[in-house]
Formats: structure tokens, C-alpha cells, sequence
């Protein structure tokens, strides 16, 4: 709990009301009314005891005298005032502002450690929610590089339909005899290769083809006989 005062001034033992509470009902019914007040700033900050009985405020003070003597000679010498409510210290608030004002402080300030821990509140949760999107989002795959060729040039062999170049199912094409083996050509094959016919506009496409179907011509050339002339 915080530390609290009160303020009492310099002149108030020797001011003419205390004086008559001395000559009323002795110096301790002076002790009382400063034990009442530093109840009432621990209590009842705003000086109001409507909710108190003479015995209950008397108590309060510490007062052992004759049963509402005191609060009669506080009310006498203008130190407590009684209203319709009940009674109330006089000029609480004037003399005491700082006490008065206290339980509107502490609500104000109770309001903004609400707020503030409702805004960290709110920051983590953000924070917390954004870590786990980044966290359950997977990266991005990086383009491949470098770039995959496009479709493989036609091979020897390849048997795809003329003009279907939407990457369908290849269909079988049925070729003349003796036609050229390369792909979809159907010219007539004049140099052949194995049980392969070739035509002059592809026989040079594949380097083994013609390095063998040059092997098998010169086979075929018989050597001459070396003869003088």
C-alpha cells in the first residue's frame, strides 16, 4: 500500500477550536481527532462517514470517554459536520486534496495497466500468430536453373503423326516400302544401313549411321589388281 499523509497546520494546536476541544473534554479528545483523521485517510479517503454510528466514528478515534462526547464536542467546535447523508469531516477536501483525490488516482491508474497489458496482450498475439503463419508456410521452390530444354529434338525411329505437335499419344504410321527410317519420313530410303533405308536428306543426321553406311560401301568396292599398262 502506498504511503500516506495528511496535513496539519502549524497553527493547529494553537488555534481557538482546539483549544476548546481542550477545555471541553481534555487534551485526548485532541489526540482523537488527529487519530480520526489518519483513519479517515486510510479509510475513508474522501472524509465522508455516512455509513458510520457516533459509537462507530468515536471508535475509530480511539476514544474512551463518555459515549458520544466526542463526536458532540467535534460537531460543537466545527471540526465534523452532520448532513442529511450523516456526518462527514469539515473541509476535508481543502485541507486534504491530496488524500480527498486518492481513490480517483488509483481507479485512473488501475485503467491504464489495463489498457497497457491489454495492448502487450494484443501485440503478442499478433506476433505469436504471424511466427506461426511464417513458421507453417512453406517456401518457395527457386526456379530450376538452368532452364529445362524444351521438348527433345526427334530421334531415329520416331513414329509421331504428321503435324501433331500438341504432344498427344504418338500414333504408328504405316511407311512404303523401303522408305526412310528418320521419323515421319516417307521418302524412298536410297542408302541403306543394316535393315534401315535412309534418304539423302537424312542419311548425315545421325554420324554412326553414316559412318557405317560408308563402311558398308567400301566393303563392297572389290580392290583392283594392280596391273602396269
Amino acid at each position: 500500500m502506498a504511503q500516506l499523509d495528511i496535513r496539519i497546520n502549524v497553527n493547529f494546536l494553537d488555534h481557538p477550536k482546539t483549544k476548546r476541544i481542550q477545555s471541553k473534554i481534555g487534551e485526548n479528545g485532541i489526540i482523537c481527532l488527529i487519530r480520526l483523521w489518519c483513519w479517515c485517510a486510510r479509510f475513508r479517503p474522501r472524509g465522508k462517514l455516512f455509513d458510520l454510528t457516533a459509537e462507530e466514528i468515536e471508535d475509530a478515534a480511539g476514544w474512551r470517554g463518555n459515549s458520544k462526547a466526542l463526536l458532540a464536542c467535534l460537531l460543537l467546535c466545527g471540526f465534523m459536520d452532520e448532513t442529511q447523508e450523516g456526518f462527514q469531516l469539515h473541509d476535508w477536501e481543502e485541507h486534504n486534496g491530496w488524500i480527498y483525490g486518492s481513490e480517483r488516482r488509483s481507479s485512473i491508474a488501475r485503467k491504464n495497466i489495463t489498457k497497457r497489458w491489454a495492448g502487450n496482450t494484443d501485440a503478442n498475439t499478433d506476433a505469436n500468430t504471424n511466427a506461426n503463419t511464417n513458421a507453417n508456410t512453406p517456401s518457395p521452390s527457386p526456379s530450376p536453373y538452368p532452364s529445362p530444354s524444351p521438348s527433345p529434338s526427334p530421334t531415329l525411329g520416331n513414329t509421331t503423326a504428321p503435324g501433331n505437335g500438341s504432344g498427344a499419344a504418338a500414333l504408328p504410321i504405316e511407311k512404303p516400302k523401303n522408305a526412310c527410317s528418320f521419323g515421319t519420313c516417307v521418302k524412298k530410303g536410297s542408302i541403306k544401313s543394316g535393315k534401315d533405308w535412309f534418304c539423302p536428306e537424312h542419311i548425315d543426321v545421325d554420324s554412326d549411321v553414316l559412318r557405317k553406311t560408308l563402311e558398308d560401301v567400301f566393303k563392297k568396292i572389290p580392290l583392283s589388281e594392280g596391273k602396269t599398262q
